[in-house]
């Protein structure tokens, strides 16, 4: 199995604003799972409000990406 990630940087066509905060962009991942039949994508998005950070979310990709190419079933 495949596991593989990149940046996505998305430009929002307005200014994104909550309470805590605004935005002209997002800067999310697009995640892709392979095997040799199969293909999946997926968007991941990181919410500070929570505790999560793009570094944390890379960390946690290694690792499930480390465990899937150890799998050897």
């Amino acid at each position: 199995m495949k596991l593989e990630i990149q940046d996505l940087k998305l430009n929002l066509s307005v200014n994104w604003k909550i309470a805590r905060g605004a935005a002209n962009h997002k800067d999310n991942f697009l995640v892709k799972i392979s095997d040799k039949h199969n293909q999946g994508l997926s968007e991941v998005a990181f919410n500070v409000r929570y505790g999560e950070s793009r570094e944390r979310i890379l960390e946690d990709f290694d690792r499930v990406k480390t465990s899937l190419e150890n799998d050897n079933t």
